[in-house]
């Protein structure tokens, strides 16, 4: 299996929206998150920071019964320095959870200057 591709983003955007499908990695079948109980977390943190997560993103069930979820930066979010950041992927199946297993790869890049 391939590791996940960079994102790419810039300081201080709130944009994009990042979609993800969820899956079974051992049968390649979408996990069906549609159930009411099941709850997906998103969890933003500084590459290599095991000890504090920044922020969690809004997630959303796009296509819940795809297992496609969509994750909305919150405000002000991206104010933060230009570098490498990682997003973490839970999925709580009514109280029984499974962390996706690959860890996504985050550059934030500086934003050009405002042009006098």
């Amino acid at each position: 299996m391939s590791k996940p591709a960079t994102i790419e983003v810039t300081v201080n955007d709130l944009k994009p929206d990042l979609y993800f499908q969820l899956y079974n990695r051992n049968t390649d079948i979408q996990l069906d998150i549609s159930d009411s109980t099941t709850d997906v977390t998103a969890l933003f943190r500084a590459i290599n920071d095991t000890d504090e997560s920044l922020f969690e993103f809004t997630v959303t069930k796009h296509v819940a019964s795809l297992g496609i979820i969509k994750l909305t930066f919150p405000a002000a979010s991206l104010d933060i320095d230009a570098g490498r950041y990682q997003i973490e992927i839970t999925v709580d199946f009514n109280g029984s959870t499974q962390t996706v297993i690959d860890i996504f790869p985050v550059r934030v890049r500086e934003e050009f200057p405002a042009v006098a």
